[in-house]
């Protein structure tokens, strides 16, 4: 009977006796459900006085979840869907707090990032003058309602959001980036929107400032020209090139060379193409990765092997010896363990190239995280595997005894660190040579373009 009663109070959009209604109709089994929130019933029967009381009585079913598991309220809902902004204008208002304005999603996209995704340009605007702050707000991917209004081609919210934010002196937002490092050109660029285009990098004619960095690079190095060019069909899209290259735009791997020249458009091909500088780096990575996982699977495969070269008995005998009698008499160490240190210092080294290589790719969390699984139990399969190979020995300094397996990776560790060390000082003389030969070249007048040849 309630339920028949608060709708056609509802249809009606009569307040007259709603309070006691709505608490009745509260206290029924299954009224707590999405489909049967009072305010969504007066949303889609465009109640706004109805909607106004509901949110007033009991604010807390603008903040009911949608049982999607997308942690978006009604609020949401109602701010992405409506068609009038009359509605949305009720509620706002019935909130004294306005903490429906700031209502956060599981993406924390409030009602307000809603709206400029379904480009509701009116509850943009309504938003904005009740709530200023929300124009501030950022999902958790670091988007702003313009990311959100152009990634979804909605040209007309996007305009409308640049107007609000001259309006309240904020145009510093158009230059923020999202957590890949894109800006609102990087979106508006792909998706030939030519009106947001024209927006940002106005004509130099009217001698406007461009609203934005037009060479900004994302974090896999793309400026807004090269996503320009990674479609073959926009390469000779006239009215987009000129705005770019009118605005002094370049291609990310112009952008540190000392001159800045590039290639025209009829020219350059899209980054990381084959044969592009790009595409040969990624091209040289994963094959200088195929030569190292080859060396490390070689010398991971040579230990079980060892028994056919070095006798077993060398596994069964012990012995202690002590540190000094090693530095007076190395040979006194079986050959297996020269061999030993050599082999793990190649299966280290190749294992940290290839982990500096995984790094440099642009890889999601989940395939570096598989990686990194993968060569830590190759890694530890290789020290155990060692363990059992190794003959067993002990080597006493002072009061304390080293295993011969420990005495392998205190080797590598010496090792790695001579290498270190000769490289350094090999650089630091290199150095000091230069700056000599240099002074000296100076001092005959000669230039320093021919000491370059020269060293």
């Amino acid at each position: 009977m309630a339920d028949q009663l608060l709708r056609q109070a509802i249809e009606t959009d009569d307040i007259t006796g709603l309070e006691p209604l709505l608490k009745e109709y509260l206290s029924q089994d299954g009224a707590d459900l999405w489909e049967k929130n009072p305010l969504l019933m007066a949303f889609h029967g465009g109640s706004v006085n109805c909607a106004k009381e509901i949110v007033r009585l009991k604010p807390e079913l603008a903040w009911q979840k949608n049982p999607d598991g997308s942690g978006a309220t009604v609020i949401h809902f109602i701010c992405g869907a409506a068609t009038d902004a009359a509605i949305v204008k009720a509620v706002v208002e019935a909130d004294t707090y306005r903490m429906i304005c700031t209502n956060r999603d599981n993406q924390f996209a409030t009602p307000f990032h809603t709206a400029a995704i379904n480009g509701k340009t009116d509850v943009l605007s309504l938003l904005v003058t009740l709530c200023p702050r929300c124009i501030e707000n950022m999902t958790s991917h670091q988007e702003t309602a313009l990311h959100l209004a152009s990634k979804n081609n909605h040209c007309d919210s996007f305009l409308l959001l640049v107007e609000e934010l001259e309006r309240h002196g904020r145009m510093d937002l158009l230059k923020r980036e999202d957590n890949e490092g894109n800006t609102v050109l990087h979106y508006a660029t792909p998706r030939k929107q030519i009106q947001i285009l024209k927006v940002l990098l106005p004509d130099k004619s009217t001698n406007a400032v461009p609203l934005v960095e037009v060479n900004s690079r994302n974090k896999d190095g793309f400026t807004a020209l090269d996503l320009h060019y990674q479609n073959p069909g926009d390469r000779n899209d006239k009215d987009i090139g000129d705005i770019l290259h009118q605005a002094g735009a370049k291609e990310g791997k112009y952008l540190n060379s000392s001159r800045g020249e590039q290639p025209s458009s009829s020219q350059s091909l899209p980054p990381g193409v084959p044969g592009t500088s790009e595409g040969m780096s990624w091209m040289m990575k994963f094959a200088a990765m195929g030569v190292f996982i080859t060396i490390a699977g070689a010398a991971f495969a040579s230990l079980p092997n060892l028994n056919s070269v070095y006798s077993l008995r060398l596994h069964k005998q012990t012995s202690m010896t002590s540190a000094k009698d090693l530095i007076m008499a190395p040979m006194l160490l079986p050959s297996i363990f020269a061999y030993m240190v050599f082999n793990t210092a190649t299966f280290m080294a190749s294992m940290i190239v290839i982990l500096v290589i995984i790094c440099s790719f642009k890889w999601s969390f989940y395939y570096r995280a598989i990686s990194f699984f993968i060569m830590g139990a190759f890694s530890v399969s290789y020290a155990f595997l060692a363990k059992e190979v190794m003959p067993k020995f002990w080597i006493s300094v002072a009061s304390h005894e080293i295993s011969s397996f420990w005495f392998v990776w205190l080797y590598d560790t010496f090792l790695a660190c001579t290498v270190v060390t000769v490289c350094l000082m090999g650089k630091l003389i290199h150095y000091i040579f230069f700056k000599l030969l240099k002074r000296r070249w100076r001092g005959r007048g000669c230039p320093i373009t021919r000491i370059r040849i020269c060293v």
